[in-house]
């Protein structure tokens, strides 16, 4: 359990409902190569020659997948908590054919209700590019950047700088802006944000 805690680890950016405490290990690592770097570990603590580690690969990865919420890799793409919480409910078994009924109608419902606000998106967008006096903007934080990027075996227990990446987006021509800092130079909650769209908006926005 201690060699598996040493390992650094990160949220997810996105919010997934029905997994919302997950961590991440880096994207390049794997069960069998965690339990290599246990196994050399453990003879490098241990003197007189080669040693049988204290537990097998087998129980490693039972613990890893009994006593940690964690997972590889990083998850790319945006989900809806709704939708996430709806279809869970979905493929519980022990749900009424009566409360199914009603989770898929209110999953079809919200969907509906997300389709017609892209449809009212992409019509502003056409409006705007016709309209001198009006521009739509959308932004969002994207995924960090985690840097060095090194795969060598000390690298998998030593902190990376996380680079904080936010993107502007102008419909109406199709332009991208990206805001890129360290976190030594700042965070990423409300007042980044803000600050970053005050700077845009004061050197783009006429």
């Amino acid at each position: 359990r201690n060699h598996i805690q040493s390992f650094p680890r990160r949220p997810s950016h996105y919010s997934v409902s029905n997994n919302m405490h997950r961590e991440y290990l880096a994207e390049t690592l794997r069960i069998a190569e965690m339990y290599r770097l246990y196994v050399k570990q453990w003879e490098q603590q241990e003197s007189g020659g080669v040693v049988k580690p204290a537990v097998s690969e087998w129980m490693y990865r039972k613990i890893f997948n009994e006593d940690f919420n964690l997972s590889f890799g990083y998850p790319r793409s945006d989900t809806c908590e709704k939708c996430d919480y709806l279809r869970t409910c979905i493929q519980n078994p022990t749900f009424s054919e009566e409360n199914m009924d009603e989770l898929k109608s209110e999953l079809a419902e919200h969907q509906l209700l997300a389709a017609n606000g892209y449809q009212f998106l992409r019509q502003d967008q056409q409006l705007s590019r016709t309209a001198a006096d009006m521009l739509i903007m959308t932004f969002d934080m994207m995924q960090n950047i985690s840097i060095p990027s090194l795969t060598h075996q000390s690298m998998y227990y030593l902190r990376q700088l996380y680079v904080h990446v936010f993107g502007i987006h102008h419909c109406t021509d199709e332009t991208a802006f990206v805001n890129v800092w360290d976190e030594s130079v700042a965070g990423k909650g409300a007042d980044e944000i803000v600050s970053c769209l005050m700077d845009h908006i004061a050197k783009y926005v006429r």
